[in-house]
């Protein structure tokens, strides 16, 4: 019945959305959502960067007050892999410019319950919530205008803040409603569906929309939105937009717990002109196990944040994925130092392209050398990922390595394990760089990092076997019988475990 149709953000899809990634939580990052594009230690340096020189610029210029904190929200942050980076590459640009006593606490937010749980427990992020420095809030950006941080107790209000509010949205958009609209030379149209739309996954699936003409106001009790609608529908062309309603009245809230300020950092699968997007055709939704993505228009949301009095920097060149800053209630021409860093870190070298390298490397990892290798790890700031997509390749090339190359390598295990941050189900890196050790008869090492990796990650049953065979080299044979015995406990199936300790303790 055509009576039944709905915008687009009224659909049914959306409820689906939520209700995946409530039930899911953190495992909804275990071979379903992706997102190592968006949080991995390189795209936590550049945030970090622009982050601490807004800091700065806001001190310089009265825009903020030292004596009272900056709050960095992630909105929808999911795993805590990007926090985890964030707020350790936060604390040493601090330190490193003088800016140790100006409070700057990062809150981490989602939907699900699952997903805060999970942070609290995480032994990655403890020593950050023990400093202060890290806290955490159930938040609905679609339907809560307060946050309530979990460990200080603080809430943050509208128009309640003395500092702009940094805001990071990554993978957030594409999963929040949007609308499908026809506009241009004063012609207006709004994309209806059905309600209860029939989706069947995890082949891309394309919305049909049925085109009605409308008049403004659209959005009641929303002029903002309305007013992008009004700006597309002035224009002399004609074209097919798709609105990112959900990612607008996100940041609508933001801007309000920063005092009508924002400065905003967003990754995502984003277009930056709509030409880009799609004309006639119906925009394409991508399947993640249960969830799904949709394509954003960056363009219409730098054009809400203008109507607001802002402003906003996008990479020039189109990216697999595209970082924009956003600054609402602020101009860029006021904040110097934040400008050239965006410029320096989003514009010539921005995430999106460093991830493309990334993937590249992987796949070709059978034609690299070890110089290639150590390279591109620098590059991407020791990313554990990286790592792994090269373990296999890392003993024999330690074995043909020359001396100075074998240290660099030592170093580089070091430095990934910094940035070690497990998710159950996905490949634990400290018990990974710890069988490298392992493999090239560095058995100490091995078990530095077995240790490591069983605080982290918990008795995983082969990494107490890995450890029992690391000791028995070392002809510690006491503390082998003992973790065999634990393997056996876990698994009395595990005939290695049983052979050994056969070997070992016959009695």
């Amino acid at each position: 019945m055509a009576d039944a149709l709905v915008p687009f953000s009224q659909c049914d899809l959306w409820d689906r959305e939520r209700t995946f990634f409530h039930r899911e939580g953190p495992r909804a990052w275990v071979n379903q959502v992706p997102f190592h594009a968006t949080s991995n230690p390189y795209i936590a340096h550049v945030y970090a960067t622009l982050a601490i020189r807004f800091v700065q610029d806001c001190l310089r210029n009265g825009i903020g007050r030292s004596d009272e904190p900056f709050y960095l929200v992630e909105v929808g942050a999911g795993s805590g892999t990007l926090a985890f980076h964030l707020v350790r590459r936060l604390g040493e640009l601090q330190a490193a410019l003088g800016l140790a006593p100006v409070s700057i606490v990062y809150v981490m937010t989602d939907l699900a319950e699952a997903n805060l749980a999970f942070w609290q427990r995480h032994p990655a992020l403890q020593p950050y919530f023990a400093q202060g420095v890290l806290d955490c809030a159930g938040f609905d950006a679609l339907a809560e205008d307060t946050l309530t941080l979990r460990r200080s107790g603080v809430v943050l209000r509208p128009e309640g803040s003395a500092n702009p509010l940094i805001g990071v949205a990554n993978y957030l958009f594409d999963s929040l409603p949007q609308d499908a609209f026809r506009l241009g030379g004063g012609r207006l149209q709004a994309g209806l569906t059905p309600p209860q739309v029939p989706v069947v996954g995890p082949e891309p699936y394309v919305p049909t929309f049925t085109y009605r003409a409308i008049d403004l106001p659209w959005y009641a009790g929303e002029p903002d939105c309305d007013a992008v609608l009004r700006h597309y529908a002035e224009r002399p062309e004609e074209r097919t937009l798709l609105l990112p309603i959900g990612g607008l009245r996100a940041i609508r809230r933001l801007t309000e717990l920063g005092g009508g300020r924002l400065l905003l950092f967003a990754t995502d699968k984003a277009h930056l002109q709509h030409p880009d997007l799609y004309r006639e055709a119906a925009p394409e939704l991508t399947f993640h196990g249960g969830g799904f993505s949709l394509m954003v228009d960056f363009a219409a949301i730098a054009e809400y944040v203008r109507q607001q009095g802002g402003d906003c920097l996008h990479q020039p060149l189109f990216q697999g994925v595209t970082t924009s800053l956003f600054a609402a209630g602020l101009r860029l021409a006021d904040l110097p130092e934040t400008r050239q860093a965006a410029a320096d870190w989003l514009v010539s070298a921005g995430p999106g392209r460093l991830e493309t390298l990334c993937l590249h490397l992987a796949r070709t990892a059978a034609q690299a050398t070890p110089e290639t290798f150590l390279a591109a790890l620098e590059l991407c700031r020791w990313d554990p990922q990286l790592w792994y997509a090269f373990a296999s390749l890392l003993p024999e090339w330690w074995r043909r390595a020359p001396v100075a190359l074998q240290r660099d390598l030592y170093s580089a295990a070091e430095r990934v394990a910094a940035n070690a941050y497990f998710i159950p189900g996905n490949p634990d890196i400290l018990a990974v760089i710890a069988g490298f050790f392992q493999v090239i008869g560095d058995f100490w090492q091995a078990l530095e990092y077995y240790h490591r990796s069983r605080a982290g990650a918990g008795d995983a049953e082969a990494t107490l076997f890995n450890q029992a065979v690391c000791h028995c080299q070392l002809q510690q044979t006491e503390a082998a019988v003992a973790l065999f015995r634990a393997v056996l406990a876990a698994n009395p199936a595990n005939a290695a475990a049983r052979e050994w300790l056969a070997h070992l303790a016959p009695d």
